[in-house]
């Protein structure tokens, strides 16, 4: 896993809560779904879960 892929992924999914596909207070969807809607490996979702801690009001 490299950073940057991590924090591309991170970006991805803040977009898609920006645009209302995962309003605010709903549950995202597993990491094994998000690994395939991305196309990267779970240990990359887990890295951009890390990379979303610096969004404020995201937990």
């Amino acid at each position: 896993m490299t950073a940057g892929r991590a924090e591309a992924t991170a970006n991805a999914l803040l977009g898609l809560v920006l645009d209302g596909t995962f309003p605010p207070g709903s549950s995202l969807p597993s990491e094994a779904e998000l690994a395939g809607r991305f196309a990267v490996s779970r240990l990359t979702v887990r890295g951009s879960a890390a990379a979303s801690g610096a969004w404020p009001g995201l937990r």
